[in-house]
């Protein structure tokens, strides 16, 4: 190192050194190139990193363009053509053609403005060996309104399973269906990404749940013995046509329904919502103690008979609720009210084979019967009224109603207060059970005319007459006593 120094020295540093001495002369200039050729080799690869080339082409959503048609392209149309494309979106065999639009999409114009302007800039010059540069086009999904629009996709195309169940009247099985549920979260993850790859295909995230009685589990299905049934009566006078039309369709989609053993079936959840897009009417159903209009009214007669049914039938009574009032058409302390989707009858089935609900229907009866292997029990429901409560009277006075007139627009019935026993007998073992039922006071409303100069008889007057409450009024035995079995059946009643 030191002999370098001394001889730089030598140099570049004159005054000693001979000023023609060819040695010396030729080591300088041999210095001089290879520091000219090291100072011009970083100069250019400075050079090269400022200015690395740019591709002579682009591909903007699918198509290849030319760093000089880039300068005269419409990049909003570009952008607007994708959001308007159309697209389809299916979840099992269900499928629906719309477009991104709709679903939220929207695009970020000034990036993709900016993104053009730089990769088309006519300061740089193109590189032809360079491969052709992808732009991504900025397109985004509003997640409100892709979420709604999901939403609105699950509500429709979700369906619950299907167990398969039992054709009563020849036998056969009808199979059970899997049900599907779409996935919000991934199936929005899934737009996404369908969006930025423009995708004319999405398949929705969805699962499907397979029920519990598939038809393999029917095929050797014993439904020889009648374990439990019972009756109630439906009218069919005109005026109850809807409501007769309700029982009759709520029965018929449940029979042929299969309770597993150990297994709680749900009436709700195998009835469904009552709907008119399913067929059901407007008709009375009780709430709050009062006959209001409502959608599927009836229905109540159905989980009614079906009760007092699987009551007989030594099942276990998971979910029940009595009515706010007594029913005319089925015993005190047997009925079963049911509103979808809160207020439930539900039912597990003890016994150690599978049992098949059956309805029919025809002059005014309404029968359901519990099927199955014949399980040798017998049943003995009791029944006593603990107090009776008496119902108020409230008067509805109407001064457009001549003085005099006082029409029962809702006819009062007394409370209950019911004390219930069950008592299960097998193979010379017998169980016992018991339960209260409450029954409210129904209040008793009378329409009362207050106007003095109004008569019955005045022209035009007939129409505004209140609707007289048809039911007759109603009455409970004190004692009841049922007993059912296998070729048994017996009845007493005691005031």
């Amino acid at each position: 190192m030191n002999n370098f120094k001394r001889l730089f020295k030598k140099l570049f540093c004159p005054p000693t050194v001979p000023a023609f001495n060819p040695v010396y002369r030729a080591l300088a200039v041999t210095l001089l190139f290879f520091a000219a050729g090291a100072a011009s080799g970083i100069l250019f690869f400075l050079d090269d990193i400022r200015s690395p080339g740019i591709p002579c082409s682009v591909i903007i959503d699918g198509k290849v363009y030319s760093t000089e048609k880039l300068r005269t392209i419409n990049y909003e149309s570009i952008l607007n053509r994708r959001i308007e494309k159309k697209f389809t979106v299916s979840a099992g065999k269900r499928k629906m053609t719309t477009t991104w639009k709709s679903f939220g999409a929207y695009a970020d114009y000034d990036f993709f403005k900016s993104a053009v302007k730089g990769i088309s800039n006519p300061e740089y010059v193109c590189s032809p060996d360079l491969p052709p540069a992808e732009i991504p086009l900025p397109l985004r999904l509003d997640p409100a309104r892709a979420r709604e629009n999901l939403v609105a996709l699950k509500v429709s195309w979700d369906q619950p399973e299907t167990d398969a169940r039992l054709n009563i009247y020849d036998g056969s099985i009808v199979p059970h269906r899997k049900g599907i549920f779409i996935d919000l979260i991934e199936s929005l993850a899934l737009l996404h990404s369908a969006l930025r790859k423009g995708s004319d295909l999405i398949e929705l995230a969805a699962g499907k749940i397979k029920p519990l009685v598939t038809a393999d589990k029917l095929e050797k299905t014993d439904m020889s013995a009648t374990l439990g049934h019972f009756d109630t009566h439906y009218a069919r006078t005109s005026e109850a046509r809807d409501r007769t039309h309700n029982v009759l369709l709520g029965a018929e989609m449940l029979s042929g329904q299969i309770i597993m053993p150990n297994s709680t079936w749900s009436f709700n959840g195998a009835l469904g919502e009552r709907t008119a897009a399913r067929g059901f009417h407007y008709a009375p159903v009780i709430a709050g103690g009062e006959l209001v209009e409502g959608m599927g009214g009836g229905t109540c007669q159905v989980a009614s008979t079906l009760y007092a049914a699987v009551f007989f039938a030594a099942m276990e009574i998971v979910e029940r609720q009595p009515h706010s009032r007594p029913s005319s058409y089925i015993k005190l302390g047997l009925d079963a009210t049911v509103a979808y989707p809160n207020i439930d009858l539900k039912i597990k089935n003890p016994h150690p084979f599978p049992v098949v609900i059956k309805y029919t229907a025809g002059g005014g009866i309404l029968k359901a019967e519990i099927l199955g292997k014949n399980s040798h029990h017998k049943v003995i429901f009791i029944r006593k009224i603990e107090r009776r409560i008496p119902f108020n009277e409230k008067v509805i006075e109407k001064k457009d109603l001549p003085a005099g007139l006082r029409v029962i627009t809702q006819l009062g019935i007394s409370g209950f207060v019911v004390q219930r026993f069950r008592i299960i007998n097998r193979n010379s073992v017998s169980f016992r059970e018991r339960s209260q039922d409450k029954y409210p006071p129904t209040t008793q409303i009378v329409v009362a005319g207050t106007n003095p100069d109004l008569a019955l008889d005045s022209p035009g007057f007939q129409g505004k007459i209140p609707q007289k409450d048809s039911h007759l009024p109603y009455h409970a035995h004190s004692r009841l006593r049922m007993i059912q079995g296998q070729d048994v059946w017996d009845e007493a009643m005691h005031e």
